[in-house]
């Protein structure tokens, strides 16, 4: 079996399609029940079956297009969360290293 790399987008993309041909197989699903082509029984078990698909796919849509959680600054000194904009530590009074400014006023 060829192993394919995708990038982020467009394994987000596939993922919408098949949780829309997901969506749209629930709909004929319940199409068939109302002509009733299933069972009350079939139909219960293969929409659950359809529906945690779905939902399986809308959570993985959701954690891959969530921004990731960026790490809080601490103190090297005393490890106390401080402000990017604090020149000292609140804590220990250590002073912080600050990321240069750029741009017009920075320095």
């Amino acid at each position: 079996m060829r192993r394919e790399t995708r990038d982020a987008p467009a394994a987000l993309a596939e993922q919408s399609v098949e949780r829309e041909a997901v969506y749209r197989a629930i709909e004929a699903l319940d199409e068939d029940f109302e002509t009733g082509k299933l069972s009350s029984d079939d139909h219960a078990r293969m929409r659950a079956e359809l529906r945690a698909e779905a939902v399986a796919l809308l959570q993985s849509e959701r954690s891959a297009a969530a921004p990731k959680p960026v790490a809080a600054p601490v103190c090297p000194g005393c490890g106390t969360a401080v402000r990017i904009a604090d020149r000292f530590c609140s804590q220990c009074g250590a002073p912080l290293e600050r990321a240069p400014q750029t741009g017009a006023g920075g320095t």
